[in-house]
């Protein structure tokens, strides 16, 4: 009696390699669902097969429906989809709370998602390589680690740089404004849009480099005291020459 299913079996068994082979092609001419798709066949029928999880590495694409963040699982095809407005309401959902929201969208962006798969799946392959195909796998490994951790450094820097600069810029401009504060309603907020702005704009850039390190595995404490700082004395420099203008 004809038993389909064992055909199929038999047929998955023989191709495997041609799958690997298909998977490749489908990676070089940008089809990268395609080559997924082949890729997923064989780890169904062979989770140890370690040049599945290789190739799976090499897709730069987010090959997951559902990612985790801080313990929360997040479906990526729903959050994509959502229009802007609605995508904050939905990681609320999801048990985040409102402080959170601005971090975790920053982590959802694709370039980050990817380089996370890539180290996952490469990860994989190195678990079921035989011995004297480890080694050139964790070399590939150690290269995205390393270019992960130098987009953290490089964010790292430009954090504390500008924080650096804009805490004692914004200092300055509030002792000046303060020292100014009898001028006239319209100078003070002159003086304002003039000052006040540029260190501020500064620390808004910093704090954003931060959550980019930060989201990159970087610790960037020193950036994000000075940053926020500056942030804080640039509020209060404009409510106090606010209302300075209007008592005076």
């Amino acid at each position: 009696m004809y038993d389909k299913a064992k055909e199929v079996k038999s047929t998955m068994e023989a191709t495997v390699p041609d799958l690997i082979k298909r998977a490749a092609q489908h990676r070089e001419l940008e089809e990268y669902q395609k080559a997924q798709e082949c890729l997923d066949k064989i780890i169904r029928d062979d989770p140890e097969n370690y040049l599945a999880w290789y190739e799976k590495s090499k897709l730069p694409i987010v090959q997951e429906d559902t990612v985790t963040v801080k313990g929360r699982v997040i479906s990526l095809p729903q959050y994509q989809t959502l229009p802007l407005a609605e995508k904050s309401d939905y990681l609320q959902s999801c048990g985040f709370e409102i402080p959170e929201i601005q971090e975790i969208e920053e982590r959802l962006k694709v370039p980050n998602l990817v380089a996370n798969e890539r180290i996952k799946y490469l990860k994989m392959a190195i678990r079921y390589a035989p011995e004297d195909v480890k080694n050139t796998y964790s070399v590939e490994l150690n290269g995205l680690v390393t270019a992960k951790t130098v987009r953290s450094r490089r964010y790292k820097r430009a954090a504390i740089i500008i924080g650096l600069i804009a805490l004692p810029v914004s200092v300055l401009v509030a002792l000046v404004l303060l020292v100014f504060s009898g001028a006239t309603f319209f100078q003070n907020i002159l003086n304002i849009i003039i000052t006040v702005i540029t260190p501020y704009a500064l620390s808004v850039v910093g704090m954003t480099l931060y959550a980019k390190a930060k989201n990159n595995d970087g610790a960037t404490v020193l950036g994000f005291i000075c940053n926020l700082l500056a942030l804080i004395i640039c509020n209060v420099s404009i409510v106090g020459a606010v209302i300075l203008s209007i008592i005076k």
